[in-house]
């Protein structure tokens, strides 16, 4: 599921996200749009806020499999 469709699918707003998760709107955007992945602990927190395993999210699933191969997830674009 991508990440903007579980924020609509838990009524929330960006901004609501933001506020939840303690991750920035830029950040959340920025992630929805594909120009930035999370760090791990970004990513738990994004998920804790949606109440969600991070690897049901496509945005954050991809952090996560990249810090599996060893690499820290870094800032794209």
């Amino acid at each position: 599921m991508r990440l903007s469709e579980a924020r609509a699918h838990k009524l929330l707003s960006l901004r609501a996200l933001a506020e939840k998760s303690g991750v920035s709107e830029s950040n959340i955007y920025r992630l929805e749009r594909g120009d930035w992945l999370p760090s791990l602990r970004t990513a738990r927190k994004l998920a804790d806020a949606l109440e969600m395993e991070p690897e049901e999210i496509d945005e954050i699933r991809a952090a996560v499999e990249k810090a599996g191969r060893g690499k820290d997830p870094a800032r794209v674009g």
